[in-house]
């Protein structure tokens, strides 16, 4: 089913590609007032913030480099989702020391010709873009055991890894010529997802797999994506993963043009 829907949204991508086949030698008047000489964009990028939370934090800048085409980078801090709080009843007092992270995304532009009133960075357009995240963890709680009710600390080390290359379209809005608003509404790509978790504390075999579950059900709950590409086998008191699969972007930022 995933093939199929991949294969879908490259021929919708096509179906906006093809109509501007053929027609580049038509004339076409420009509204160039919209965007008069002011090649730059400075922008928040809302998405992070919006999925995940205050932490999250991301700028970008767009430069145009011809008429038509523009590139742009966006770096930014990522705060992994709290997973203080587990479904056990033998942990207790949790605490958080750490969950940050940060991303960079680049894209290379090219807004269309025939459809767009003015130049870049206005209007529909569509490109190539990569993108990469990493984000860590490290959580410590109180562990009670099950049949002697003896306490000890038990701490949990992770992060996660993602590269993102694939092909995105969008319509970037410039506002009484100064504020934008950029929406990358589709962007199916391929990507890596890797990372490791490691998990230190005093249990045996019939606890550890209760506590290995919980943590999976808290990891799928805010990463719904994780599901698919870590396995029950992958996922263990110590140890690695690193999986390919299906990759999507999707973008919300307004910004400045100058």
């Amino acid at each position: 089913m995933k093939k199929y829907m991949r294969t879908a949204i490259i021929f919708a991508i096509l179906f906006f590609l093809v109509p501007d086949i053929g027609r580049g030698q038509k004339a076409y008047q420009y509204d160039t007032a919209r965007t008069m000489d002011r090649k730059n964009v400075v922008r928040w990028n809302m998405t992070p913030w919006i999925l995940w939370g205050g932490g999250n934090f991301t700028l970008g800048y767009e430069r145009r480099i011809s008429e038509f085409q523009s590139v742009s980078l966006n770096v930014g801090r990522l705060e992994f989702p709290e997973l203080v709080s587990l479904n056990l009843s033998s942990l207790n007092v949790g605490t958080q020391k750490d969950r940050g992270g940060f991303s960079i995304a680049a894209d290379y532009r090219r807004y269309f010709k025939t459809r767009n009133r003015g130049l870049a960075p206005d209007g529909l357009y569509w490109g190539p873009y990569i993108a990469y995240y990493t984000m860590g963890l490290q959580n410590s709680w109180i562990y009670t055991d099950s049949n002697t009710f003896d306490q000890s600390n038990l701490t949990l080390d992770g992060r996660i890894n993602i590269l993102n290359v694939g092909v995105e379209l969008g319509y970037q809005f410039v506002i009484k010529r100064r504020l934008t608003v950029d929406l990358i509404f589709i962007g199916p790509g391929v990507g890596f997802y890797s990372g490791k978790f490691e998990l230190d504390g005093n249990l045996n075999i019939d606890e550890e797999d209760e506590l290995i579950q919980a943590l999976r059900d808290a990891l799928y709950e805010n990463y719904p994506g994780l599901e698919t590409l870590v396995s029950e086998k992958t996922l263990e008191t110590s140890g690695s993963f690193g999986n390919w699969g299906a990759g999507l972007r999707f973008v919300v930022q307004i910004g400045f043009a100058f």
